[in-house]
């Protein structure tokens, strides 16, 4: 979802041709589009190609990490790189470009309405931003575990250890709320009617 919402931002900041709000036919092709690729991504152990065990925490199931059969192995080296680091790389990419454009692209202060509009994007950049490090952050021991068990074939912590970096990598889901509430007023204004209009007095 973070990949896709930052090829979006960096289309809609630096492309000439971008317009102020996205058609309805593209969201309703973009916002099924990371459900389907994370299903794609997760689906080839169900069908044979890997397996799915219980964590080295004993709290969840993961690939099969330590496996050294050929077939585990190009599974969890596949998953690696289509699941962290090529949307990682994407999403640096994208705000590359970005910073670029912004630095290059500096609106006079006579253009009122074009001031205006850098500001809510560079708004909106600094909030997924933080929410791409909070995503960074929470699953980059994971993975790092994960790839040291990869190459040594078996489990690199110890039980209680183990649940730290599994439990950083599962809370990464309540980062995003947090982040948008605190970081941005609209997302504060429409909570906060939502909350009136669920809890009337």
């Amino acid at each position: 979802m973070l990949t896709e919402i930052s090829v979006v931002m960096c289309y809609q900041i630096t492309s000439p041709f971008a317009l102020d709000t996205i058609p309805t036919k593209y969201k309703v092709i973009l916002l099924p589009g990371p459900w389907l690729y994370g299903v794609l991504v997760m689906t080839p152990p169900l069908v044979g190609w890997s397996r799915f065990i219980p964590g080295s925490a004993g709290i969840s199931c993961c690939p099969d990490w330590r496996s050294n059969d050929l077939s585990t192995l190009t599974y969890n080296i596949t998953l690696m790189v289509f699941g962290f680091f090529l949307p990682l790389a994407v999403i640096f990419i994208s705000y590359i470009k970005i910073l670029r454009f912004m630095s290059r692209k500096i609106p006079t202060n006579n253009n009122v309405l074009q001031t205006s509009r850098r500001q809510s994007q560079i708004r909106v950049t600094r909030v997924i931003i933080a929410s791409i490090v909070a995503f960074v952050v929470s699953w980059s021991p994971y993975c790092a575990i994960s790839l040291a068990a990869m190459f040594r074939h078996r489990h690199v912590l110890k039980y209680g250890e183990a649940e730290i970096p599994e439990l950083l990598a599962k809370s990464s889901v309540i980062y995003n709320p947090i982040i948008y509430t605190i970081m941005s007023r609209q997302f504060r204004a429409n909570l906060r009617t939502i909350v009136c209009k669920l809890c009337p007095k």
